[in-house]
């Protein structure tokens, strides 16, 4: 998506006759981050990839000729797909964008409301993300695969500190049994 974004925003640079300089950052800036969000770590590649999809909104928000429900509507489109990496360090580089984006633009009150907007958006999104990551967790547990490999890791473990067997089956007996509980 944000290599797109790095091919159209120039074309679309070039029709609304933005200064060369304009056109040139329109198609740089978003493949830069579109390079990086290529790379292995997966919190560089994810801040990378949502700085990529806001840039459009920054550029098209001080552009002449773009509507402003056009522009609204890609803040929000762009920050959507920027909360499925599920990351709480995307949260205030979004609210950054949206005052960076905002911030020169003589409308300093949409800027408020855009980040009223987008703080509304991070609390949901991180509320419905830990009650995502609690249920996944206990459902995980609870699968019959998943208790077998965390018992040999737990005997593992409980050897290299020292425990007997026994006393080790009983701790992660008592361990499931709570989890499995707090599940029901």
């Amino acid at each position: 998506m944000v290599w797109a974004y790095a091919l159209l925003l120039p074309m679309y640079g070039v029709v609304l006759r933005w200064r060369p300089w304009a056109v040139l950052l329109a198609g740089l800036l978003p493949a830069s981050t579109a390079v990086v969000a290529g790379f292995p770590n997966r919190r560089l590649a994810s801040m990378a990839a949502t700085c990529g999809l806001l840039l459009p909104s920054v550029f098209l928000t001080h552009s002449a000729g773009t509507p402003d429900y056009a522009i609204q509507f890609h803040w929000l489109a762009s920050l959507t797909v920027a909360w499925l990496y599920r990351d709480p360090l995307l949260f205030p580089a979004a609210l950054g964008f949206v005052l960076v984006g905002y911030g020169v633009h003589p409308e300093a009150v949409r800027a408020l409301a855009e980040t009223g907007i987008v703080l509304v958006m991070a609390a949901t999104s991180l509320a419905s993300w830990a009650q995502y990551e609690a249920r996944s967790l206990r459902t995980s547990i609870a699968q019959p695969e998943a208790i077998k490999v965390l018992a040999a890791e737990f005997r593992r473990a409980s050897e290299e500190v020292g425990l007997e067997e026994r006393q080790a089956n009983v701790v992660l007996s008592l361990a499931i049994l709570r989890v499995l509980e707090k599940e029901a």
